[in-house]
């Protein structure tokens, strides 16, 4: 068993739990409808639909991701390990680079809202697990 692997897909499981619940109880339930803008595909309501179902396109994305690395984490190292899990590093230091680009105009984000640590430290463990 890759303890390394192991640890990343933990991580990503609580970011399931973290995004999707905390997420969706914190941030997107209070998203009121009247006030959201309009879209090309009607009012507020259906703007605030298409946003929870972003959101929860991320949870998927984390939930796909533990199951993954766990699976990896158990099987004998292959060539595809590296692939994978230089692939799902590259995916979280992606969502590093986004999240900056997001919070760079308040500093004071990175530290009320530390998601940055969590997705580096998945992509930590996926680069360093993989091999």
């Amino acid at each position: 068993m890759n303890g390394l692997l192991t640890s990343a897909a933990v991580l990503a499981a609580i970011g399931v739990v973290w995004h999707g619940v905390g997420g969706e109880i914190g941030i997107v339930r209070r998203l009121d409808p009247a006030t959201l803008a309009p879209s090309f595909f009607g009012d507020g309501d259906i703007t605030k639909r298409f946003l929870r179902a972003c959101w929860h396109l991320l949870t998927v994305v984390f939930a796909a991701t533990s199951l993954g690395l766990g699976w990896l984490a158990q099987a004998p190292a292959g060539p595809g390990t590296v692939a994978v899990t230089r692939l799902v590093a590259m995916e979280f230091l992606g969502f590093i680079v986004v999240y900056v680009a997001v919070a760079a105009a308040r500093p004071a984000l990175f530290v009320r809202a530390p998601q940055w640590a969590f997705f580096a430290a998945v992509a930590a463990l996926a680069w360093i697990g993989g091999g």
